[in-house]
């Protein structure tokens, strides 16, 4: 065939363009099925969120393509659209089930998934086949055409410079229009930094706006903090994470903290004064159910622990325990529960600092504790938590709830005084219990709702083996049993779907309420108690501390005593930031 320079040329950037329009609608998509967001009406009514919106997206777009030039093989260019395929679909994915983007600290708890990959498909929809129909126009256009030949070098630069000083001023303008936007409310600002972009003869200036948006110092001003991955990749595109993934490498294992006289004088206040050693004789379970939402505790579904609440008066019940989980998801349920602090702000404390002195209830017993496991103790880093938790010994146990519940008996039959047990059974997307139960309904529920109230259905069965031995052995009687869940699991989503559902079929299921349940029993309850105002996760510290009557532990928790009769509100954001603080430096160490 003869060489048609001009022909070549023409193709050679229709294939360009092309190539950018599909990676910039992949980067549209990617918006609208996490975010909700698309910013189309903005056009005419807000002009410069429109741009801030869409220029980011389209640069990126323009630089990925770029390699069409530089390497002329169309092969190339489809596997990267393969990769921002596979990239998005597993942001998507992952984005579901817990509410965060694939960051550097996700990546490092990749491990964590052994096991559980399966729990991933479930999360995969009809629509994420639109990032692969995206492809097709290229791949198309792209088999008309041979780019693996020479090509005339002159021609060839001068197409590569035009499209990356196209790159470039998209770039420019979409980075001062997002300066623009973030300039609109002078609050959301440090003052230091309003007051300099207002200065535009500062010759400083452009060392400060957003040239490059993977640079964590201009991150922390563009987007106020550059801990919310999730927001940058709202505002940028979900193909800028990978850079910003890189960047945050080095700040992954360089994020120290150094605890000034400010934050002491803050932290004072839920420390008690002096050398405080409280211990406690009782036996004392912890039972942490996976994924235990309150509106499964019912007469049907639950009817076990449902009729051991209402028939038994030493019990503490709350009906809404608000999840504080981050990152971490069942880990930092743990982490809440076991030592009242709050996750840190980015990635699982677990898998950052398991080397840290961390305040618990196991090292206040007398007696030897230990720590029954459904799964291998590396997910969530159980080697080394589970010691840096107070617990002397680790059992791994099978899935199945009720080999779980069965070691925790001889556990307590044992030599050990404090048992924490987790369980599994119930996990997304809840196979493992729903095969086991025996529930039946004749209404037509979603069948992931099905399989949900199944799982707890089971997990109810297994469950009467403890409360049998509270009701009638004296060694489980005399002992304190705290049962909740370690996260809720329901995407909104899911749980309009199943409201709906609900109402359709006149079900009394609160399936729309985001809690999970708090059940404590305990001797020294006098009467019952039952709390249906909204509670938190860090409020089970304070409160068992009380029940156990060790209330002057040198560490109070930052949560409330669900036993007095007045909750006081708290301010939570500035507790997750203290507790940020106190992990990242490490604090109980230099100073307990």
């Amino acid at each position: 065939m003869q060489w048609n320079v001009k022909y070549d040329c023409c193709f050679l950037c229709n294939l360009f363009l092309l190539g950018s329009l599909t990676l910039f609608i992949k980067c549209c998509l990617f918006n609208y099925f996490a975010f909700n967001s698309i910013f189309i009406s903005s056009f005419y009514f807000d002009p410069l969120s429109f741009w801030a919106f869409y220029l980011p997206k389209i640069s990126i777009s323009l630089f990925i393509a770029l390699v069409i030039f530089i390497f002329r093989k169309k092969s190339l260019f489809i596997v990267l659209l393969l990769l921002s395929d596979a990239w998005c679909i597993a942001n998507l994915c992952y984005y579901r089930s817990c509410g965060f983007l694939i960051d550097v600290y996700a990546l490092s708890m990749v491990n964590n998934m052994d096991g559980f990959w399966t729990s991933s498909f479930y999360l995969l929809e009809i629509k994420d086949l639109y990032f692969l129909f995206a492809n097709v126009p290229y791949v198309l256009m792209s088999i008309l055409y041979d780019l693996n030949k020479d090509f005339y070098f002159t021609k060839n630069i001068r197409i590569l410079v035009f499209c990356m000083i196209l790159f470039a001023i998209s770039h420019i303008i979409s980075m001062f229009c997002l300066a623009d936007i973030t300039l609109r409310d002078k609050s959301l600002l440090f003052n230091k930094y309003y007051d300099l972009f207002h200065d535009r003869e500062n010759p400083k200036l452009l060392d400060y706006f957003y040239v490059n948006p993977f640079s964590r110092t201009n991150r922390e001003v563009l987007f106020w903090d550059a801990s919310d991955f999730s927001y940058q990749v709202k505002k940028l595109s979900i193909l800028h994470s990978p850079g910003i993934i890189f960047s945050d490498y080095y700040y992954m294992n360089n994020d120290k903290y150094t605890i000034n006289q400010d934050d002491i004088d803050i932290i004072d206040n839920y420390i008690n004064v002096g050398d405080m050693t409280p211990s406690f004789d009782s036996k004392l379970i912890l039972i942490l159910l996976e994924s235990f939402e309150n509106w499964v505790l019912t007469p049907d579904i639950m009817p076990n622990l449902y009729n051991f609440i209402s028939n038994n008066p030493h019990i503490l019940y709350s009906t809404k325990i608000s999840s504080q989980i981050a990152q971490g998801s069942s880990s930092d349920g743990q982490l809440i529960i076991n030592t009242g602090l709050l996750p840190i702000k980015s990635g699982a404390t677990v898998f950052r600092y398991p080397l840290n002195r961390f305040p618990n209830f196991a090292s206040l017993a007398k007696g030897k504790s230990a720590v029954v496991l459904p799964h291998d103790t590396k997910v969530w880093n159980q080697t080394m938590m589970s010691p840096a938790y107070g617990y002397d010994t680790t059992f791994v146990c099978d899935i199945e709830d009720e080999k779980v519940f069965e070691k925790t008996i001889e556990c307590i039959y044992g030599d050990f005084q404090v048992v924490q047990v987790l369980t599994i059974s119930s996990h997304a997307p809840f196979d493992d219990g729903a095969k086991k139960s025996k529930y039946k309904t004749d209404v037509d529920l979603p069948f992931y709702m099905y399989k949900y109230i199944k799982c707890f259905n089971y997990t109810d069965e297994c469950l009467s083996l403890i409360l049998n031995k509270i009701t009638s052995d004296s060694v489980f009687n005399s002992a304190t049993v705290l049962i909740t869940g370690d996260h809720t699991i329901l995407t909104p989503d899911k749980r309009e779907e199943f409201k709906d559902c609900c109402k359709k079929n006149n079900l009394s299921y609160r399936v729309e309420e985001d809690y999970c349940p708090l059940i404590i029993y305990s001797p020294s309850i006098s009467s019952k108690k039952i709390i249906n105002e909204k509670c938190y996760q860090m409020d089970i510290f304070p409160t068992l501390l009380s029940i156990l009557n060790c209330k002057n532990y040198y560490w109070k928790g930052f949560g409330r005593n669900l036993n007095d009769d007045i909750l006081q509100d708290v301010d939570i954001n500035e507790l997750r930031t203290l507790s940020d603080k106190i992990i990242r430096s490490d604090y109980f160490s230099s100073t307990h």
